[in-house]
């Protein structure tokens, strides 16, 4: 559903966009605003289908961009093959390629935070050079300006120089580079701030959490997540030395795979900010050790078998055989992110339902503002609904979803509608309770449940109002009253 999000904020002006982003999602509007401009100049803006094939491509290509980024990092700061290995690790993973296909901005700042550690790798090996600092300054600002919470960075990047032992040389320009990066960042924390609200649904972290974090990262099931676990604590004792001149490979990626989530989740105990797309950037980091891991741990193997007699194997083999290892234990999450289960709420299949069953004349009701989406990204499926319970439009208002009118404020308008859809989405998805003020007054208005039709996270209902019902079908429209 938060690819809705996207698709129907890009399709407002530039002023009304500016607008909602004082009110509303502050933190996406850099991504918004890159996004609309896209679709304006592919000439994609209003197709649905176009559009979203153009989000998901920018997606699809951050995805590449990480995963060449990080096999870079890998082979600057160890060798080729852990390189190689880091950026195969990476590609696997599932919980990347999920976020890979999503028209939202966390695969681009993942990218872009990938970008950012591969440019103070090449920064630090030559110090006094002003265009690779420049660089990295522009690439922390563009990832913390794509969302606020990606300037954990900035203490990934100073755990790494402090435990590389970096000098005075590397941590002035390091520092410049940083406080840029806070100030860019500064009004966008202040209006985040005053936009808190916002994620007011998000609880305080608890050990569930960590644990979903910890398998999202490293696969789920048992063998995916002991191989890739065994494979990164082999990674962080088997990592090759610092080089004289360059930033420590074990540094880089264990402050890179643990600070992330440890911040905002010690953050989240003051004001709950955790959420697991948030600290996605830190995965990389996990793939750097698993990579080093697959390296370490096949020459030791090789190393071993050296000293067998009559044992005579290639030398990539067991390399090639951890990777195979690190591929087939994701192929089963690697298929789930492939259905359209996946996602939480489908919003074209809700339009669809809608636009088969709505006759002139209609009302519409939605159970969450959120399903508003429905109507907002495929207008054409509600062109024959009135939406009687929206008071401020959500462009009038520099909302995403606009405002409602009270259920109880919508007594007036019953009597001329022969039938109201209902469009409800999954009660996982919103307040369980939010659905009794609507069906009560359907019920008490004399409206009768005709039909429902379920769709992945939603379900549309269809009311009739049983005083446009035959005389002899009055007292069975009475008895299919309710839910």
């Amino acid at each position: 559903m938060d690819e809705s999000y996207t698709y129907a904020s890009i399709h407002r002006s530039y002023r009304e966009l500016w607008g909602m982003l004082g009110t509303v999602d502050a933190v996406h509007g850099a991504y918004y605003l890159a996004m609309r401009t896209l679709a304006l100049a592919t000439g994609t803006l209003g197709e649905v289908e176009s559009t979203m094939l153009l989000m998901r491509a920018v997606s699809v290509a951050a995805l590449v961009a990480a995963t060449a980024g990080t096999a870079a990092i890998g082979s600057r700061l160890g060798s080729r093959r852990i390189g190689l290995a880091a950026g195969l690790a990476y590609a696997a993973s599932p919980l990347a390629t999920g976020y890979g296909q999503e028209a939202r901005s966390y695969a681009l700042v993942t990218a872009g935070a990938v970008v950012a550690v591969l440019l103070l790798c090449r920064a630090v090996e030559r110090p006094h050079s002003t265009g690779r600092w420049g660089a990295l300054a522009a690439a922390t600002c563009a990832t913390v300006t794509l969302h606020i919470f990606s300037i954990t960075i900035l203490a990934v990047m100073a755990a790494a120089l402090a435990s590389s032992r970096a000098g005075r040389r590397v941590w002035r320009p390091w520092l410049i580079t940083a406080a840029t990066t806070v100030a860019v960042a500064l009004p966008l924390i202040l209006l985040s701030q005053a936009e808190a609200a916002q994620v007011g649904w998000i609880h305080p972290p608890s050990w569930a959490d960590i644990a979903h974090l910890t398998s999202a990262f490293a696969g789920a099931g048992r063998p995916a997540l002991i191989f890739t676990l065994g494979c990164a604590a082999v990674g962080t004792t088997l990592a090759p030395h610092r080089r004289p001149g360059a930033l420590s490979l074990r540094a880089v990626a264990l402050n890179w795979c643990l600070l992330p989530p440890a911040l905002l989740l010690a953050a989240s105990w003051l004001t709950p900010v955790y959420q697991l797309r948030y600290v996605l950037l830190a995965l990389p980091g996990l793939a750097l050790l698993v990579g080093a891991g697959a390296v370490g741990g096949a020459e030791r193997i090789q190393a071993g078998l050296q000293h067998l007699p009559g044992v005579r194997l290639p030398s990539a083999l067991p390399l090639a055989a951890i990777g195979a290892a690190i591929v087939a234990l994701h192929v089963p999450q690697q298929a789930g992110v492939r259905v359209p289960d996946y996602r939480d709420v489908d919003v074209r299949a809700v339009a669809a339902t809608v636009a088969r069953q709505a006759q002139r004349g209609d009302a519409a009701l939605f159970i969450s503002d959120r399903m508003r989406l429905a109507e907002l990204d495929y207008p054409q499926a509600f062109a024959h609904l009135a939406d009687v319970q929206l008071a401020v439009s959500p462009a009038r208002s520099d909302t995403l979803t606009g405002y409602s009118r009270p259920i109880s404020r919508l007594q007036p308008v019953w009597h001329r509608y022969r039938r109201v859809l209902v469009i409800d989405m999954d009660p996982r998805w919103r307040n369980p309770a939010a659905d009794r003020p609507i069906y009560t007054a359907l019920t008490a208005n004399d409206y009768a449940q005709q039909s429902v039709t379920r769709v992945l996270g939603a379900h549309v209902r269809v009311f009739h109002a049983c005083r446009f019902a035959e005389r002899t079908k009055t007292a069975d429209c009475h008895d299919r009253a309710g839910r």
